[in-house]
Order: structure tokens, then C-alpha cells, then sequence
């Protein structure tokens, strides 16, 4: 499976973006906080296939992890749920 430069980039702009947005938390309620990050993932995935929008996912929750405190659990939970 080839990928062009530019379905390389694209893939790596939008991890770059939903990594940012999976650090800003929007409060809606006491316990539950509004999650843009997946906005991103979802772009990738209609526009370049479903293997670019699983790489992106992937990226998103690796970064994810250097500055959580749930202990891997979260994010791993988070990219189940980005699968399905």
C-alpha cells in the first residue's frame, strides 16, 4: 500500500491538531468534559481511508499519555472508543 507525501503530511498535521485538542478540556458538567479531539480523527478517516484515521487516532492517544493521569487507561479506553 503506497501513500503519497501529501497523504503523509495531511495524516501528520491532523494527529498534530487532535493531539492539541485532546489537551484542552471544555467543562460541561461537574464530571463530564467536552472532547474535540476526535473531529480531526474522523476528517482523516473519510477523506483518506481508514488506515490513515487509525494512524492519526494511534498518534493522538500516544501523546496523550506523556501528560495524563489516569494511568494509560483513559486513552486506551479513548481509542477503543475511537475505533468502534
Amino acid at each position: 500500500m503506497k501513500y503519497s507525501t501529501r497523504q503523509i503530511v495531511i495524516t501528520a498535521v491532523l494527529a498534530a491538531i487532535s493531539s492539541i485538542l485532546f489537551m484542552i478540556e471544555i467543562p460541561v458538567v461537574l464530571f463530564y468534559k467536552l472532547d474535540l479531539s476526535n473531529v480531526p480523527v474522523m476528517i482523516g478517516t473519510f477523506s483518506m481511508g481508514p488506515f490513515s484515521g487509525i494512524t492519526i487516532l494511534f498518534i493522538k492517544c500516544l501523546t496523550g499519555i506523556t501528560h495524563s493521569s489516569t494511568g494509560m487507561i483513559g486513552e486506551l479506553a479513548d481509542f477503543f472508543i475511537g475505533l468502534i
